[in-house]
């Protein structure tokens, strides 16, 4: 009888390590899946995030001030003051009527604009980093 006894304590042991095996097999692929989902949806979130403000994909495009001089917006946050022979690239972020540029080139004073848009004129007031004065652009 204690052999018998014996065997079926063997067998119980060995059913208990396969299950805890199955288990924790099952657990890493569970804890793995979830992993893949969290990096994905991150992923996902930031190709999708806009720093720029709400208001940001309004300025998309490209906005000329005269023969030399326009102002081109990605509507995500980038773009660029292009002169005659210099492009300035910039961040820049849109809030209650007001765009903040902060341009890349640390030598250019960053600064901000009051801004409305009539169809396809784009009117900046100068504020603060600026000297002042209103600017009248058109939509290319």
């Amino acid at each position: 009888m204690s052999n018998e006894n014996d065997s079926h304590s063997v067998k119980a042991d060995g059913q208990r390590k396969i299950v805890k095996k199955n288990s924790s097999r099952r657990n890493r692929t569970l804890m793995f899946t979830g992993l893949v989902v969290l990096i994905l949806a991150l992923i996902i979130i930031s190709l999708f995030k806009n720093d720029a403000g709400a208001q940001a994909k309004e300025l998309k495009g490209t906005w000329i001030y005269s023969g030399n001089t326009s102002y081109t917006f990605n509507g995500r946050g980038k773009g660029s003051l292009d002169m005659i022979d210099v492009s300035l690239r910039f961040s820049y972020h849109v809030e209650n009527g007001i765009i903040s540029i902060d341009f890349e080139d640390n030598t250019v004073q960053d600064c901000q604009y009051r801004y409305s848009i009539d169809n396809d004129t784009l009117m900046l007031t100068g504020g603060e980093g600026t000297t002042g004065g209103e600017y009248i652009l058109t939509k290319k």
